[in-house]
């Protein structure tokens, strides 16, 4: 049952991860012409489109988790089992398109430090504790780990758009090397 939402979790990562590199492409474009409307356009397009587009996917999964569990077994317990965790992935699914997309816009914008530290604080810090707490202590079994994992996710989610839209309201830096480059 986990594996079936994983795969169908992980497949349609793809998507708002291919859309987070074209927003890395697209804001960083901005930030060389130092148009800063532009970057928060590029990254705020990016992350709506994703929205949609994984937000299509998880109503889709939570409205027929049976359905897309059967090509993968015919054994009614693992469906019975798989049901439940496809609902709780429909909303992981929505939350990890946000947050892949940010990463993309925010790598463009030029921080990486911020999405790297509060991805690893979210999963290891408020996800996997959550998680863990809720599977077994709380009783939630499979089904609590994936709430806890999303709950973590969502709050990467929330710190990196933040820290977008708070970086997109000034004015844009661009880096530039005050050496020449050393060619052979």
């Amino acid at each position: 049952a986990h594996q079936i939402a994983m795969t169908y979790a992980g497949g349609v990562f793809m998507v708002p991860l291919a859309i987070g590199a074209a927003a890395a492409v697209r804001s960083g474009t901005a930030v060389g012409r130092g148009d800063a409307a532009g970057v928060r356009r590029a990254g705020l397009v990016a992350v709506a489109g994703a929205a949609v587009v994984m937000g299509v996917v998880a109503a889709l999964v939570l409205t027929a988790p049976r359905a897309l569990a059967a090509p993968f077994t015919d054994d009614d317990p693992v469906l019975g089992a798989a049901a439940p965790l496809l609902r709780v992935a429909a909303v992981f699914i929505l939350v990890d398109g946000v947050q892949a997309t940010l990463v993309g816009a925010l790598r463009g914008a030029g921080d990486t430090r911020f999405a790297a530290l509060v991805t690893a604080a979210g999963h290891y810090a408020v996800g996997l504790p959550l998680g863990v707490l809720l599977a077994w202590p709380l009783g939630f079994g499979a089904e609590g780990l994936w709430w806890g994992l999303t709950m973590g996710l969502s709050v990467v989610a929330g710190a990196l758009g933040h820290r977008f839209c708070t970086l997109t309201r000034r004015a844009v830096v661009t880096v530039t090397s005050s050496r020449a480059p050393r060619g052979p």
